[in-house]
């Protein structure tokens, strides 16, 4: 099984208090790591910026309103451990925290309110992270007190891919069923491209017991072409062209494959050296030779 461990330098959650809601705009509070082991460097380093996590894209971001840690309830100001740093030619800020005792570390931020023109209003992206230290746990559902924050109910590190992550949504101190929780993944080398816009930023709502959940996954290269695949037969196409869409997958994914083609109402066209893909999705087979194109009569 593949460990993948979502914080906030992976999945990005932002909370938006009804109706002010903005897309793909984060505001980062990355770690460089999210567990401090016995082995590791007791340093840890913070960087803050505001930015798009999926495509990477940074905005500048001006010093925020406070910065600080809490562990087991007692919060410190590191306001001035901020210094000024540039990511792509965009102001952000980094800091340095070296930790010095056992235990859930949560780290929180208030950045100054930026307008959005869109909304036509300001808007303030409350943030926090929790770290952990030399595997004490105890107090990762602490509430710093934030206007606006998420309580979660899953402890907030040591995930693996298919856990759900749970939490539950504040608003000055008190539930908000109903609010809107946008989840972006941080694409941090950018390998990873979206077939379609809304699968950028991922949508969900608190619901009425004011608790959301969203899965832990991350889309590997079979599963993007199931949804690539899916995402075109959704356009309703008159004709589809596949070109080697079997390549590199495995049985069980190159299976789906086949049968979302014969199951699919769309009429398409495969290019492919696999005779026996062919076989199991076409009724007509041509072969290009020489310059030339032949059709089939028998295929083995």
């Amino acid at each position: 099984m593949r460990k993948l461990v979502f914080f906030v330098g992976l999945v990005f959650l932002a909370v938006f208090s009804p109706p002010s809601v903005v897309k793909a705009h984060f505001q980062g509070l990355i770690p460089s790591d999210d567990m401090v082991t016995k082995s590791d460097r007791k340093t840890i380093s913070l960087d803050i910026a505001f930015f798009h996590p999926f495509e990477g894209q940074y905005m500048d971001m001006a010093k925020p309103i406070a910065f600080g840690v809490m562990v087991r309830g007692r919060k410190t100001n590191l306001l001035k451990a901020l210094r000024e740093k540039k990511i792509g030619g965009f102001s952000a800020w980094h800091a340095d925290y070296r930790v010095r005792a056992p235990g859930d570390h949560i780290f929180y931020l208030e950045p100054r309110p930026y307008w959005e023109p869109a909304e036509d209003c300001f808007i303030i992206h409350y943030t926090k992270v929790v770290i952990n230290s030399l595997g004490v746990e105890g107090s990762w559902d602490e509430e710093v007190g934030l206007k606006t924050e998420i309580i979660p109910l899953t402890r907030p590190y040591g995930l693996w891919r298919g856990n759900v992550f749970q939490g539950i949504v504040k608003v000055n101190g008190k539930p908000a069923p109903g609010t809107e929780v946008e989840v972006e993944y941080y694409n941090r080398d950018g390998k990873i491209e979206a077939p379609a816009d809304p699968m950028v930023t991922q949508v969900t709502k608190a619901a009425l017991t004011v608790v959301f959940n969203f899965p832990l996954v991350r889309v590997e290269g079979g599963e993007k072409k199931l949804v690539s695949l899916a995402t075109v037969m959704a356009m309703k196409p008159d004709v589809m062209l596949l070109d080697e869409p079997t390549s590199g997958l495995d049985e069980e994914t190159t299976e789906r494959i086949i049968q979302v083609c014969n199951h699919s109402s769309t009429s398409y066209m495969i290019i492919s050296q696999d005779r026996g893909l062919l076989a199991r999705t076409t009724r007509c087979i041509y072969r290009m030779a020489n310059g030339k194109m032949e059709q089939l009569k028998e295929f083995s």
